[in-house]
């Protein structure tokens, strides 16, 4: 139950929003929930929602399956950089490839325990730990055989990002509507990337974006022409 007079906001986001690399009181949510507090005077409750890996697919059924019923009055995504690099297609989707974990137990209790998915990442990336960990725990094993029509459809780089755009839109669309029934508004952010790591497919999934929050009416914050991280459309 949210407690009276409490605004409570969730981050939705990969490994970005996560942010490991920091203390929890200075992810880039814990902070924009005192500035939202210094600036509104109100009891600001911040939610960090991000996982690391995670596209607008994942983060639409966490939305709807277990944030929505937490009163939430703002969502805030930040999910670009993962999407736009989503090995999607009509063939094959982010369920069926190479399982972030492999084991079937440990795939279990990461996706039930924060607590496990923070020392996870620590063991896994941080600590002296590292390559012991990564032989004991594999990250990736091989899923589903990839069909040939798979590997023929992202060939084609036209029909791969028509695909990417469409299956993106269909996404965050489906976020806001999501939001807005559990009575929540929407702020669509643009993300921030290397500009040594951008894609073409960064330019067309930020457009969506934007196109879905002028649509849609969601706030539209964008992060990446702020930081000059904008790339080039071809």
């Amino acid at each position: 139950i949210k407690p009276a007079g409490t605004y409570r906001v969730f981050a939705f986001g990969g490994s970005s929003t996560f942010d490991p690399f920091v203390s929890d009181d200075q992810t880039w949510v814990a902070r924009t929930g005192r500035r939202l507090a210094e600036r509104s005077g109100r009891r600001i409750e911040a939610v960090n929602a991000g996982r690391y890996g995670y596209t607008t697919s994942e983060i639409l059924g966490l939305l709807q399956a277990r944030v929505s019923r937490h009163q939430p009055d703002l969502v805030i995504l930040y999910s670009t950089y993962n999407d736009a690099r989503a090995q999607v297609s009509p063939y094959y989707g982010r369920d069926q490839g190479p399982q972030l974990y492999g084991h079937p137990l440990t795939g279990l209790l990461l996706r039930h325990s924060a607590l496990l998915t923070f020392l996870d990442f620590r063991l896994r990336y941080q600590w002296p730990t590292r390559s012991l960990y990564a032989r004991i725990v594999p990250q990736d094993v091989k899923g589903l055989p990839v069909p040939e029509e798979h590997v023929r459809f992202m060939a084609d780089s036209a029909l791969r990002q028509s695909y990417l755009v469409a299956w993106y839109r269909r996404n965050v669309l489906s976020f806001v509507a999501s939001a807005r029934i559990a009575g929540a508004r929407v702020a669509l952010v643009s993300q921030i990337v290397n500009p040594g790591d951008l894609k073409p497919e960064d330019a067309l999934i930020n457009a969506v974006l934007q196109s879905v929050a002028e649509e849609s009416g969601a706030a539209f914050i964008d992060l990446a022409a702020m930081a000059g991280s904008r790339p080039k459309e071809d």
